[in-house]
């Protein structure tokens, strides 16, 4: 499973479930990640208010609702078909709590864009990996300026060292918390 709890595109879901997803986010139990209509400026204001992911506002939530002993495993480091929503839950549970709206980009296409920042006048796109996976979709979208033309970067969080280009910046996902 991924740690997406609730990706919609029908209203009839978000009708039925709003209220109970309210209630969670009031309780400070999960958050919106909002999908972006276009990746530029203003992220909030290209927001689309009814296509959304949510996270668990603390990462160990996750976990405990994972099978019996997934937790042992975690701590032995085999992280299993879990790897990926452990991934960005750590990141989006860190962004978090250093203040940040949570964004992504998807379109029908089947592009999609794990996460979306700003930094001062540049729209970063995120990409938290797993394994070592390339970062098609970003680079697609980072190559294609003369349709989202406030991306100026892609940093990617992996098992790595610290490194990168001009444009795409590397770093282990254990410093996601300083994105």
């Amino acid at each position: 499973p991924r740690s997406t709890l609730f990706p919609t595109r029908r209203s009839s879901d978000l009708e039925k479930y709003s209220s109970a997803i309210q209630w969670l986010i009031d309780y400070g139990l999960i958050e919106r990640c909002y999908n972006l209509s276009i990746p530029e400026f203003p992220l909030e204001g290209n927001k689309v208010q009814e296509i959304f992911k949510l996270f668990f506002t603390d990462s160990g939530l996750l976990v405990s609702q994972l099978d019996e002993g997934t937790a042992g495993h975690i701590l032995t480091g085999d992280l299993g078909i879990y790897k990926g929503a452990i991934y960005e839950e750590s990141f989006a549970d860190a962004y978090l709590k250093n203040g940040k709206k949570l964004y992504y980009f998807s379109k029908e296409s089947g592009l999609e864009i794990d996460f979306i920042s700003q930094d001062y006048n540049e729209v970063v796109l995120i990409e938290v990996k797993a394994k070592d996976g390339r970062t098609k979709a970003a680079l697609e979208v980072l190559n294609n300026k003369e349709k989202y033309k406030d991306v100026k970067k892609i940093i990617r969080l992996k098992d790595c060292n610290v490194g990168g280009s001009s444009n795409i910046e590397t770093y282990p996902s254990y410093m996601s918390f300083l994105i």
